[in-house]
């Protein structure tokens, strides 16, 4: 199961220079390229 979070979102931390999201959930790491492309995921 995934971990409780209710606190709040912090959208600057979420999104990065480009606006592309940074993680899905926690531990969900994007990785994004010079086009702003998806490039990765990782899945837990």
């Amino acid at each position: 199961s995934l971990p409780d979070d209710d606190g709040d979102v912090d959208f600057a931390k979420s999104f990065d220079a480009n606006g592309n999201l940074l993680q899905l959930v926690r531990g969900q790491v994007m990785g994004w390229d010079a086009r702003n492309q998806l490039q990765h995921i990782t899945t837990v």
